[in-house]
């Protein structure tokens, strides 16, 4: 008797402690409920880490869209305002510039630390340049507009890759950039179509105003993630550095064909929606839109796959993309409808999901860990350099040969990046080394 009353005690004792520490069960324990027993530190870590994980995500994804409500409607406003195509191209290599400045700075910061502070008024100044798109109507207001967003796309660009592979528990590098990249183009794809209605609706400053109020929803999402940090490895840094001085053949061809990759993405947010709505193919509005959407969707579909299954060989993935994309730029050439331009625009999103993830993962790994947010910035750069020859060639070509010879001049490029890597391919079993 007295041995059951003492247990009945021990359980009294229990409860009252149950009780005092709160009815409402507690994160660890409702974790417990998932995973049916008590969680160890490494499980409570990779639920973290998971959760983070999707909200530097989301963030990303509404920055992205708000990005994308603006992109197919500029080329147009700009065209409203009668800039000429010249100056149009112009316009774009001023973002080309703007992010050619910024984007290794960034990097060194990034490496430094402080980097959700810098993403958070990145963000707050995105919101303002396009709420003051629609108080501009001269080149000189457009082009100083483009230039400082080029810096902010170049600032948030690198933060998220920088920041987002280290916050994804157990997941390789290239599927975490093919993840991120997903998220983007899916942005892309929804802000391509909300724009393209806005303007239809309420004129170019619906959209515009849209895109400032939406980059306010990605800030919010910003204040409640947290960045991982990404210790570097002291004492490695001389072997690091001669490593890279080894690479640098591969980090060059690397940067060549992140400038292809660009060069095809950059047209088919700038010069070719305007190309397409004027004679002979004449696209309304709703068309341009759709037709931005279907390059953001082609690269929804296969950015991420191609982060998970060109880690096998990735040389030959990067290959077949640059073949791919001449063969985009030829389809319109034989007949100029609408429908071809569909298609080639679906194309190039193919090519360019071949070529961006697998690039990017590349070239990281082929630096020291300890200068990865310059490895990133280096990267972007190069990305960037594809921002301003695109546009400036595409337009020159345009205006002074034709539309034909336009689109030839960019399949011509696709072809001599596809030479100049199988000539020199890199040692597949280092990249693939590096890949994973």
């Amino acid at each position: 008797m007295v041995a059951a009353f003492g247990a009945e005690r021990v359980d009294l004792f229990r409860e009252l402690h149950r009780l005092r520490l709160g009815a409402v069960p507690s994160p660890v324990y409702s974790l417990k409920a998932l995973v049916g027993k008590r969680p160890n530190s490494s499980q409570l870590r990779a639920f973290s880490g998971r959760s983070n994980f999707i909200l530097l995500l989301l963030s990303s994804f509404w920055l992205s869209l708000a990005r994308g409500c603006v992109t197919p409607i500029l080329p147009l406003y700009m065209n409203s305002i009668h800039l000429s195509t010249v100056e149009v191209g112009a316009s774009y290599s001023a973002l080309g510039f703007g992010t050619l400045c910024f984007e290794p700075l960034v990097g060194v910061f990034a490496d430094r630390g402080g980097r959700k502070l810098l993403t958070a008024g990145i963000v707050i100044l995105v919101a303002i340049f396009y709420a003051a798109f629609p108080q501009t109507s001269n080149l000189f207001g457009v082009a100083a507009l483009q230039f400082l967003l080029g810096m902010m796309f170049a600032g948030s660009a690198v933060i998220f890759r920088y920041t987002v592979p280290d916050a994804a528990p157990g997941m390789s590098v290239s599927k975490a950039y093919g993840l991120l990249g997903a998220t983007y183009f899916a942005a892309a794809v929804a802000g391509s179509v909300t724009g393209g209605l806005l303007a239809s609706t309420f004129g170019y400053s619906g959209a515009f105003y849209a895109g400032a109020v939406i980059s306010v929803v990605s800030l919010v999402i910003l204040a409640s993630s947290r960045f991982p940090a990404s210790l570097p490895r002291p004492g490695h840094e001389k072997a690091e550095d001669t490593q890279t001085r080894a690479n640098i053949l591969w980090l060059t061809l690397l940067a060549v064909v992140a400038i292809i990759a660009f060069i095809s993405q950059t047209l088919y947010v700038s010069l070719i929606p305007l190309v397409v709505a004027r004679p002979p193919y004449s696209a309304s509005v709703l068309q341009v839109s759709l037709l931005v959407a279907t390059f953001n969707l082609s690269v929804l579909i296969f950015y991420p796959l191609m982060g998970s299954l060109g880690a096998s060989k990735p040389t030959r993935w990067i290959l077949a993309g640059l073949l791919i994309g001449a063969l985009a730029f030829c389809i319109p050439l034989p007949a100029q409808t609408i429908l071809l331009v569909f298609l080639s625009a679906f194309l190039s999103g193919v090519s360019f999901s071949m070529l961006g993830p697998l690039s990017l993962t590349l070239f990281v790994g082929l630096v020291p860990s300890s200068r990865k947010g310059l490895a990133i910035g280096v990267y972007g750069a190069a990305e960037d350099i594809g921002i301003i020859i695109g546009p400036a060639l595409f337009s020159l070509v345009l205006v002074g040969v034709g539309v034909s010879s336009a689109f030839l001049a960019i399949a011509a490029i696709n072809i001599a990046g596809f030479g100049l890597l199988a000539a020199k391919r890199p040692r597949v079993a280092l990249l693939q080394t590096n890949v994973q």
